[in-house]
């Protein structure tokens, strides 16, 4: 190990005072042949046309090559004669870029207008450009705003005799100010260059997303692009993916992996809730395989959080504990009642939907139950829907698999075991079961001593489910069916609610 460590060190230091000898003067004197140009294109007026190359360069991740690997040197050159260089500002200006934001803010659409705030703080004052590039990718047109507004912020500092004493990395106001020589005019140089730079960048992008054809490409599909062309994910670009709740929210989901029962009863716990806050907002229900772009806000349980930010990183993502009893859905009101919301949802139930009587039978209903363990209980329950003839055999094993990905265990004693999403083809009907455990069985260290097996087909089963989340919502309606002495009256207490 010495040997190789030793031997390793020596060819390394061979190598560097090789490359020292042999490649730093070809890149000194191919430095001087950029300097010559540089200054020949000040002397000719056209430093401008550079933004030709530079803008869409920064799109194609080609900023730091451009920046530190051409322009710095040079502009180091320039400092040691004149005191500051334009050349640091060619490719940091961050006024192209706000320029893109600010029009995506007021004439932006979905998630993308939505991200666009958040995007241009972290891009002004944060100096991370490449948060924009996912905006100019969904609109290859933009590339027209950012390179006229690079080229009128060049051609201001040309004018104006602006320029930096050092480079400014990352490119933001704060970096730029601190790197400006005090002297003479040049902060106000530096500072029109900026505002300059984002007005033209500002209208054009405005003309461009008014008068050209409607964005189809997606926030979500725009950053996967850029990753792809940089070569690696993106921390930056995740501002559209779980940052700040959205304003104008008009659809709300709760999705879990079947989206036909703990989803179901959680939607309508919360579409309760925003009814009674008056808020115009929808609140539906679905499996996570099943979540559909149009979903601003999904609520999941924590354990399936992971797989909903996978299937949608575009929307804002809330996890819970249990569907029933969680304090999330007070906050999210109340964040909601300070936003806009876009249509309104008729929340009263559909009479013709209203099927108890065919679902909820009297020999589905069992009192005082006692089991050892939470897959016994599950069976208990699966075994029962099969008797019924809301389901096929093979269900009950799906039940079983459900509750592996994550508890069914819904907070306040209650358990709604039922199938996978693939177990959807082994529902004859909707149906369900009711089973009364009073001493409770363990689901992953909480008391179940109400178990709800459910079978759903065609969303038939969703509204008697979401009288059963409200019902089951409030504790000491759970206390009464629990000490029920008989079927009727556990059916009564069900039904009365």
């Amino acid at each position: 190990m010495l040997v190789n460590n030793f031997s390793a060190g020596i060819i390394g230091g061979i190598l560097a005072v090789l490359a020292f000898l042999g490649i730093g003067p070809a890149v000194q004197s191919f430095t001087q042949v950029l300097v010559t140009g540089v200054d020949w294109l000040l002397a000719m007026g056209l430093l401008p046309l550079t933004s030709l190359l530079i803008e869409p360069g920064k799109i194609l991740f080609l900023n730091n090559a451009i920046n530190h690997g051409i322009l710095t040197p040079i502009g180091l050159e320039q400092v040691q004669n004149a005191g500051r260089s334009i050349l640091f500002l060619l490719e940091a200006n961050p006024g192209p870029g706000l320029g893109v934001l600010l029009a995506f803010i007021i004439f932006g659409k979905g998630i993308a207008r939505q991200s666009a705030p958040g995007a241009g703080i972290i891009h002004f004052f944060g100096g991370i450009h490449e948060v924009y590039f996912p905006y100019v990718l969904m609109k290859p047109m933009l590339l027209l705003s950012v390179i006229f507004g690079g080229m009128s912020g060049v051609f201001t500092l040309v004018l104006l005799g602006g320029g930096l004493g050092a480079p400014a990395s990352p490119g933001s106001i704060f970096a730029i100010t601190a790197v400006t020589p005090p002297e003479g005019m040049v902060y106000v140089a530096n500072y029109a260059a900026i505002i300059v730079a984002t007005v033209v960048s500002f209208i054009i992008s405005a003309i461009v997303l008014k008068t050209g054809k409607e964005i189809t490409e997606d926030m979500n599909e725009a950053t996967k692009k850029m990753e792809e062309m940089k070569g690696k994910k993106s921390s930056v670009s995740n501002i559209t993916k779980n940052g700040s709740l959205p304003t104008g929210v008009s659809k709300i989901v709760f999705a879990c992996d079947a989206g036909m029962g703990s989803s179901a009863m959680g939607a309508s716990l919360l579409r309760k809730k925003v009814k009674e806050a008056g808020l115009k907002v929808t609140v539906t229900n679905t499996s996570i395989s099943n979540l559909s772009d149009d979903a601003e806000i999904v609520i999941t349980q924590k354990e399936l959080t992971p797989r909903a930010q996978n299937k949608l990183p575009s929307a804002y993502h809330v996890s819970v504990n249990n569907f029933l009893s969680s304090s999330e859905y007070d906050q999210l009101i109340s964040r909601l009642q300070h936003g806009d919301t876009l249509e309104e949802q008729d929340y009263e139930k559909n009479p013709d939907h209203e099927q108890d009587g065919e679902m909820l039978l009297e020999e589905n209903i069992f009192i005082g139950k006692e089991f050892q363990t939470k897959e016994e209980a599950i069976r208990f329950a699966g075994e029962a829907l099969v008797k019924a003839g809301y389901v096929k055999e093979d269900y009950v094993d799906a039940m079983i698999e459900r509750e592996e990905i994550t508890s069914t265990y819904m907070g306040n004693n209650v358990a709604i075991p039922h199938g996978t999403e693939e177990a959807k083809k082994a529902v004859i009907k909707s149906g369900f079961t009711v089973i009364q455990v009073p001493n409770g069985v363990d689901f992953n260290g909480e008391q179940a001593k109400l178990i709800f097996g459910i079978a759903g087909k065609d969303g038939t089963h969703l509204e008697i489910l979401s009288g059963i989340a409200v019902i089951c919502s409030e504790q000491d309606n759970v206390d009464q069916m629990v000490k029920a002495k008989t079927v009727r009256e556990l059916k009564a207490l069900i039904n009365n609610h």
